[in-house]
């Protein structure tokens, strides 16, 4: 499911989801495996248009537990950064990038 939104001609957002059932089914050594689970993550991506050239992007994840044959994989999340500022018009820009800005 995915949804985007204009706010302002200089600010837009999507909002993306996905949902799915796992079922794991299988065998260790004599021990019969069966586990089901719901997983799911979101995403939000916000865009900002600065000045004329620049750009600023938002985007945060979440992502629900999931379970692998070798485990479980813990719930996560993030938020990162990005701004983009063009120095020679449809030739050169900058980009710097922040990742994970909360951790």
């Amino acid at each position: 499911l995915v949804a985007r939104y204009e706010f302002f001609k200089w600010w837009n957002a999507t909002l993306s989801t996905n949902v799915a059932a796992v079922r794991l089914v299988g065998q260790l050594f004599e021990n019969e495996i069966l586990t089901q689970n719901y997983i799911g993550n979101i995403r939000l991506v916000s865009n900002f248009k600065l000045w004329k050239g620049a750009d600023l992007q938002i985007n945060g994840n979440y992502m629900t537990p999931r379970i692998m044959p070798q485990g479980t994989f813990q719930a996560w999340n993030g938020v990162d950064i990005g701004f983009k500022q063009q120095l020679i018009p449809k030739k050169a820009f900058l980009n710097i990038n922040f990742s994970d800005v909360l951790n």
